[in-house]
């Protein structure tokens, strides 16, 4: 997967979206799974299709091998990321690089409406989360979108409209 020009979470968008079938895959075979009550910091722990537009992150945890489950927060609260686009995917078959290049226009075109500011005036970059060939395969065609902060600070409120 390639890196966004403004990316600096090349590694984590790869980890994450090569996982994001296992998540998926959890989820099929236990279709009772829902939000957990809160932590004490008030995340709640959800699986990757419970991910909704403008929940706010924590981060992805350990993102070293498989991601199935991330920690969503109350965006008053200091996050990493906050997801501000789910669309499927129009293409025909699976394929990396046909996929990252519509998730990239997906995001990019998405950004601006959410934010309301454009990509190259803001400090803010995107990553996004893809199917990897097995989620494909079983049936995940979405595109999650996050973004975060250009110089690695957390955000404090949602992003939503705020032109940063």
């Amino acid at each position: 997967m390639k890196a966004h020009p403004k990316g600096f979470w090349p590694t984590v968008t790869t980890l994450v979206a090569a996982s994001a079938a296992v998540g998926l895959w959890l989820v099929i075979s236990n279709p009772a799974v829902s939000r957990e009550l809160p932590e004490d910091d008030g995340s709640t722990l959800v699986t990757l299709d419970q991910l909704q537009v403008g929940d706010c992150l924590k981060g992805f945890g350990n993102a070293k091998k498989n991601v199935s489950e991330v920690r969503v927060i109350p965006c008053k609260k200091p996050h990493k990321f906050q997801i501000f686009a789910i669309e499927n995917l129009e293409l025909a078959e699976y394929g990396v690089g046909p996929m990252d290049k519509a998730a990239d226009q997906i995001c990019m075109k998405r950004f601006k409406k959410f934010t309301g500011i454009s990509y190259d005036d803001s400090d803010l970059v995107f990553g996004y989360l893809v199917p990897t060939e097995d989620g494909w395969d079983l049936g995940d065609r979405e595109v999650t979108c996050y973004l975060s902060m250009y110089n690695h600070k957390k955000l404090k409120g949602t992003a939503k409209g705020k032109k940063i």
